[in-house]
């Protein structure tokens, strides 16, 4: 069949049927030789599937006006009469399928602008101020260097997003969180239609290992690294003797401090110099100070020049990646000492209490645990099982008439 503008004048010129009707905006009055060729050349779309089997396809009525609906925008036919729109609507779908209607284009943002929408529309929630925070450091840092990152949100298909997270160097616990994120600004599009099927429904994501038990220093080891701290002493005494999170210790300030009960009281953090809540309600408590974890923090106090009490040599808050990257790592590389990271002093602090018997529900209050589940799952090899049977078998062994053994109860 023709599909040539030639074509589609001569069968203008066979009635009054014209592509220009619609755009002066008045009824069409269509002669029977015209509307014969305008239904035998229907009939030939319909055929082809360019027109569907309904008569009131792409129509709509609204309060008693008819609309074309196509590709999610919504123009007036300006008629109530059914035939009238029917036709009008018929006329546009020509020039759509073989001119082109720019009005029936919808332009579909970037990645890019999706993202910034997608963070404005986070910030309207009930979000903390941190995790904003993250999914901006995450859009501008992480994700702005892929290659999908300024194409049309529709362009985008798995196989990029696939590219995209292969080329990262984090371990698949980080990078299925960053993938979890795209989902969610993919999903945000779904929902303000510039797509229609998300790309992350398909998307292959790394396998995550078992986790692995920590891995907590040894007595020899944190001596020997207190001993070699320098600068940084004084905060490294605190992290091993109170398994504060290291962005808690970064964020203590003086007033947070109260000698004379001899308590850190912990309500904030400090995220690449941004201070933020404590991470959940159970995080803000009050530590007790061991005789040590004082004096390290009186002598921190009096040589910071700021608010904060622990601060690099700049006399500048410490970030808490830069304590890692630079000092932590360097100090251990120096000492030949095994790399783990600088929050395996918490580990160490939580191992030790453990495996000293102290008691789980006051050691999960101190380090900001909300009960001792977690306790239970990652130290349990560090509970003194020899100790535990020692107990359970005097309590078994010993009775009287106001407690009888376990045996002679049970029978």
């Amino acid at each position: 069949m023709e599909s040539s503008p030639q074509h589609y004048r001569k069968l203008s010129e066979a009635g009054s049927y014209s592509l220009c009707s619609f755009a002066r905006g008045k009824d069409c009055c269509v002669s029977e030789k015209g509307d014969r060729a305008f239904r035998e050349e229907g009939s030939d779309l319909r055929k082809e599937g360019k027109i569907m089997k309904s008569k009131d396809h792409h129509i709509q009525c609204r309060k008693g006006t008819y609309y074309i609906v196509y590709k999610g925008v919504r123009k007036s036919l300006k008629t109530k009469e059914v035939m009238v729109a029917r036709m009008r609507r018929d006329e546009l779908m020509r020039q759509i399928d073989f001119k082109g209607v720019s009005e029936f284009t919808k332009e579909v943002p970037k990645f890019s602008e999706v993202c910034s929408q997608w963070i404005a529309y986070k910030s309207t929630k009930k979000l903390r101020e941190e995790t904003i925070y993250k999914f901006t450091l995450l859009v501008e840092n992480t994700l702005s260097v892929a290659d999908f990152y300024y194409k049309p949100v529709d362009k985008i298909d798995d196989l990029m997003i696939e590219d995209w997270w292969g080329t990262l160097r984090c371990k698949p616990q980080t990078i299925n969180h960053y993938l979890t994120i795209v989902s969610n600004i993919f999903k945000f599009a779904r929902k303000r239609k510039y797509i229609s099927v998300s790309p992350m429904d398909i998307v292959e994501r790394p396998k995550i290992k078992e986790r692995t038990l920590p891995d907590p220093f040894t007595k020899g080891e944190m001596d020997t690294i207190i001993g070699a701290s320098d600068h940084y002493q004084d905060l490294i005494i605190t992290k091993f003797f109170t398994g504060m999170r290291t962005s808690e210790i970064c964020g203590l300030t003086k007033s947070a401090v109260d000698l004379d009960r001899g308590v850190i009281i912990v309500r904030q953090r400090l995220l690449q110099g941004v201070v933020a809540p404590c991470k959940n309600q159970y995080s803000n408590r009050e530590i007790k100070m061991l005789p040590d974890v004082r004096k390290a923090v009186m002598r921190a106090m009096l040589r910071s020049g700021c608010e904060y009490v622990f601060v690099n040599e700049q006399n500048k808050s410490i970030h808490s990646s830069t304590l890692n990257d630079c000092v932590w790592k360097n100090l251990l590389l120096k000492l030949n000492i095994r790399y783990r990271p600088i929050k395996n002093t918490r580990h160490t602090f939580i191992s030790i209490g453990v495996a000293s018997s102290i008691d789980l529900m006051y050691l999960a209050q101190t380090v900001g645990h909300s009960s001792t589940a977690m306790i239970h799952k990652h130290y349990a090899g560090y509970m003194p099982k020899d100790d535990n049977f020692d107990k359970l078998s005097t309590v078994l062994s010993q009775g009287d008439d106001s407690q009888p053994k376990l045996l002679e109860k049970i029978s």
